[in-house]
């Protein structure tokens, strides 16, 4: 354990001291998938953590054709990859496979925009990707990728998606950018910002919009219930809901409501297993928060899923 212990911190030691650090990270962000891997996303990340301020990197994504223009402290997104990423990959990839079976896609809570800009690159350009962002630095951080990369037809929102049509206020959280929420729960445990945003209803912009048989990514932070609320209206327009839901929506029975009420089946994405869950019974396992919420029966997801990671698994009789 002692040898083990030196070992790292010499490694340490010599990631420091070396030169050029700058050509080193830019190179790390332009590798390759097959080039990029857990063990050598720590060492980049590490190295870029050194750096006495953060630089601007040109990088793929771990999966893209095109370039993307993040900073060197979101090491994950510039030194990673989709298959990286235990609490998210089995999202993406059901994100990328449901799309393709939809006439467009829509991701609410985009932060970085990792989940449209992933369904883009598989999805045909004629359907359209929408994503909301209310957070005004990340929302700049988006725009100016969609941009950068050329992406077609990406079109982003600054808006809530919430129960109310209007403004709501928004509880920015400075230190942990992916936990900001238009409730106060992330405010109670961290130092937050609250600014005012702009707001929609699901529904104001499925109607507005006149969409239809879309798949829909949500994150929207412990505002799970005001999501359901402000999309009553158009749950019809969803092929195929896939989304966060933390503790305290589980402890208020989201998910049996999402089946008693809104005629949804219920799947935990357990990684790339999809389990079909009837009644909203599930063990959870770490990291895995998110669920697919659709209309297709396990046998026809399973045809949905031809082709994919993902295998769907029904519960024993």
């Amino acid at each position: 354990m002692a040898t083990t212990v030196r070992l790292k911190q010499l490694a340490q030691q010599i990631i420091k001291a070396l030169p050029a650090k700058h050509p080193l990270l830019a190179l790390a962000a332009g590798l390759p998938p097959v080039l990029r891997s857990a063990a050598l996303t720590r060492v980049w990340a590490y190295l870029a953590a050194t750096l006495p301020q953060t630089m601007p990197l040109r990088t793929n994504l771990g999966f893209s054709r095109r370039h993307y223009r993040f900073t060197s402290d979101q090491a994950r997104a510039v030194f990673g990859k989709p298959e990286l990423y235990a609490g998210e990959r089995g999202a993406l990839e059901l994100a990328k496979a449901l799309a393709r079976h939809s006439q467009g896609f829509v991701d609410i809570g985009a932060h970085l925009g990792f989940f449209a800009f992933y369904v883009r690159e598989y999805l045909d350009d004629r359907c359209p990707v929408y994503l909301f962002e209310p957070d005004p630095d990340l929302f700049k951080l988006i725009t100016d990728n969609v941009m950068y990369a050329a992406l077609p037809n990406v079109i982003a929102v600054r808006q809530a998606v919430g129960h109310v049509d209007g403004t709501l206020t928004f509880y920015k959280n400075p230190e942990h950018p992916d936990m900001g929420s238009i409730t106060t729960v992330f405010a109670e445990q961290y130092q937050t910002t609250p600014i005012t945003v702009e707001a929609v209803r699901f529904d104001t912009f499925v109607h507005a919009h006149q969409l239809r048989q879309m798949c829909v990514k949500v994150d929207v932070e412990n505002a799970e219930f005001e999501f359901v609320e402000g999309a009553s209206g158009a749950l019809d327009a969803i092929d195929s809901l896939i989304m966060e839901v933390l503790g305290p929506a589980q402890q208020k029975r989201f998910v049996q409501r999402m089946i008693r009420e809104y005629g949804f089946h219920a799947y935990y994405i357990n990684d790339y297993q999809v389990e079909y869950a009837p009644d909203g019974q599930f063990t959870y396992v770490h990291p895995q928060y998110n669920w697919l919420f659709c209309k297709a029966a396990p046998a026809a997801l399973r045809v949905k899923l031809t082709g994919s990671k993902l295998k769907v698994i029904e519960p024993l009789a």
